[in-house]
């Protein structure tokens, strides 16, 4: 029998068995198991079903009152999720009204325009990086392009008072350079990493040097490291003060064995040699950088001074290295960082002890994060940081780190000691090329720190 002749013979059953079908009851029937109903309507009930769709004039049913969005037990087991998202939420809010106020207003095209303009006069315009604790400040330069870019102007200021200018002189791989920091509001809570913060003093620092400088750039061949040696010398002047800072005890108080007041001049002398082979954007996200640096603080002649110091300076050398690497996987680079610092610091005269400003320091972004600025002093210090960066969004990146560390009388009795240790996370803004920001959350056993960056993040 062909296929053709089956099929009519099945529709021919159909059509015999459709009378007997239509006077039958709605049966159960079961399928798997579960009992389930055929409903087999008449014609009858197809119209009426047909007629109760149709247009109507009748007034549309409504609920008697409102129809809540979720019950009340939905509303309770959603509520910890509301709050721990409640600092995300308001974040989107704010950005949202903020992008569209923006857009709105043309802000972005007329900013591009202006910003676009003034490096070609040779004004420049940023916000400052004056370091922690400092306050909102800005960047103002000047770069004559008459001058081919040799001659250099800068000053930066914030609103806690702090400040910092710079005029550099260049020619080749020679420079000259002028600078002076004021830094009013600095912080000392003792040495060692053993300090407690009931001990907290303030102090203020001044700082004016001369540096003569040389750098040099040997020209990377194909598969070698590109690397950088300079070289520096020249007087430094620095006076430590009691500091400005309200409601905070004066180092001169705190801290008599090594409050300042006097001047103290240092001839510094250095070199450095960098090896940097770090690439990848937005962020850098493969290779590595290493550094390895020593410089040396001794008397200066007279001819050099810059004032007449009235208290012999303690005379030491500074060595210091600092190394970091990346590896990176996925096209849109989920990164993995790894880096480390160490200083040591010798004095000259044993059991002599630096002014509190020379000190190496932990806290802030000199690492530990999750420490207030400058929480731990010594002679020496040792820290490592581990970073994880993966995109969050086309413009947005988050960071996830820690830190482990501490500070010492010399490098042999960190074998013996507890380090420190930090954690955070940051949200980076960002575009194709940079990171443009990022707003961090850094917490450690003794605070909780909330900080945001504009610029300068890599």
């Amino acid at each position: 029998m062909t296929r053709n002749a089956l099929l009519a013979g099945a529709l021919v059953g159909a059509l015999l068995a459709a009378p007997a079908l239509g006077s039958m009851p709605d049966t159960p029937v079961a399928r798997g198991g579960a009992p389930f109903i055929v409903a087999l309507a008449d014609t009858g009930g197809a119209a009426a079903t047909s007629r109760d769709l149709g247009p109507t004039t009748a007034p549309p049913w409504n609920p008697p009152h409102a129809v809540p969005s979720a019950e009340p037990w939905e509303q309770a087991a959603r509520l910890p999720g509301r709050v721990v998202s409640l600092p995300l939420s308001l974040l989107g809010s704010l950005t949202r009204h903020g992008l569209l106020s923006m857009e709105e207003k043309h802000l972005v095209p007329r900013t591009v325009v202006i910003v676009a303009a003034l490096p070609r006069l040779g004004i420049i315009v940023t916000p400052a990086s004056l370091g922690d604790r400092t306050g909102l400040g800005g960047r103002f330069g000047l770069t004559p392009p008459f001058l081919k870019r040799a001659l250099e102007a800068e000053w930066s200021g914030s609103t806690r008072h702090y400040s910092r200018t710079r005029v550099r002189a260049s020619q080749g791989a020679l420079s000259l350079e002028y600078g002076y920091d004021w830094r009013p509001e600095e912080r000392f809570y003792g040495l060692s990493d053993g300090s407690s913060q009931k001990d907290t003093a303030s102090f203020a620092t001044q700082t004016t040097f001369v540096r003569l400088g040389l750098a040099y750039r040997f020209a990377a061949e194909t598969g070698h490291v590109p690397l950088e040696v300079r070289a520096w010398i020249g007087p430094r002047s620095q006076v430590v003060r009691d500091g400005r800072e309200d409601h905070v005890t004066p180092l001169s108080v705190g801290f008599p064995s090594v409050s300042g007041g006097v001047r103290q001049e240092h001839l510094v002398y250095g070199v450095s040699l960098e090896a940097d082979a770090r690439r990848g954007r937005p962020h850098w996200s493969r290779g590595a950088r290493a550094e390895l640096s020593v410089e040396q603080f001794t008397s200066p002649t007279r001819l050099l001074a810059l004032n007449d110091g009235s208290m012999a300076p303690v005379q030491f050398t500074r060595w210091g290295a600092k190394a970091e690497a990346g590896i990176s996987f996925w096209r849109d680079p989920r990164t993995i960082r790894f880096a480390g610092r160490i200083v040591n610091q010798v004095a000259d005269v044993a059991g002599q002890t630096l002014a509190v400003a020379d000190l190496a320091q932990l806290g802030g972004s000199q690492g530990l994060a999750g420490y207030e600025p400058g929480r731990f002093h010594d002679m020496d210090l040792m820290v490592g940081k581990v970073s994880y960066i993966f995109p969050l969004a086309q413009h947005y990146e988050f960071d996830i780190h820690a830190e482990a560390g501490g500070v010492f009388e010399t490098l042999r009795d960190a074998h013996d000691a507890t380090p420190k240790t930090s954690y955070g996370v940051a949200l980076r803004p960002r575009t194709a090329l940079a990171p443009l920001g990022s707003i961090n959350l850094d917490w450690s056993r003794e605070s909780v720190r909330f900080g945001f960056h504009l610029g300068g993040v890599e």
